[in-house]
């Protein structure tokens, strides 16, 4: 709905206090994450959610913790 607002973040284990990806806005309902967002982060198995942020100000989790994995390339483009 107009003027509803979607987050995600990602972190190693549910549990951890600190963030792999610290929370951000989706653009247009899409999760972008780029190559320097992972530089420093392990090939492995992350979680992440959306939360929901409605024009109302209330929030809520819309997709719950999932499996985000990260796995290595072969073929890498650019420089760090």
């Amino acid at each position: 709905r107009e003027g509803d607002r979607l987050f995600y973040s990602v972190k190693k284990k549910e549990t951890d206090e600190n963030y792999a990806i610290a929370p951000r806005e989706l653009d247009r309902d899409v999760m972008h994450i780029a190559p320097e967002d992972t530089y420093d982060l392990a090939f492995g198995d992350y979680v992440y959610d959306v939360h929901m942020v409605t024009a109302e100000g209330r929030s809520s989790t819309i997709i719950k913790p999932s499996i985000l994995t990260l796995e290595p390339a072969i073929t890498a483009y650019g420089d760090r």
